[in-house]
């Protein structure tokens, strides 16, 4: 019989599997004075801190993820 254990896992931290999350957290980062793949290291080592998967799965990765984030963020929905 195995036992399961239980972690605490921080909100903020949770909240960064949901994309818009992550990349605020990015820009925290970057605030602080990190720069962009410091920025980046640093969430992919919280998350796998907490056994939480990678949101990329390198850092070229995160910068095609973050221009598609930015320019979908730059070009809302058009209903006609």
């Amino acid at each position: 019989m195995s036992q399961e254990e239980a972690i605490l896992i921080p909100i903020r931290v949770v909240r960064m599997l949901f994309i818009e999350h992550y990349f605020a957290a990015f820009y925290e980062n970057v605030q602080a004075g990190h720069s962009h793949p410091e920025a980046y290291e640093m969430i992919e080592k919280e998350l796998a801190q907490y056994g939480l998967p990678s949101r990329f799965v390198d850092y070229e990765s995160f910068k095609s993820g973050k221009k598609y984030h930015l320019k979908k963020k730059s070009n809302p929905i058009i209903f006609w």
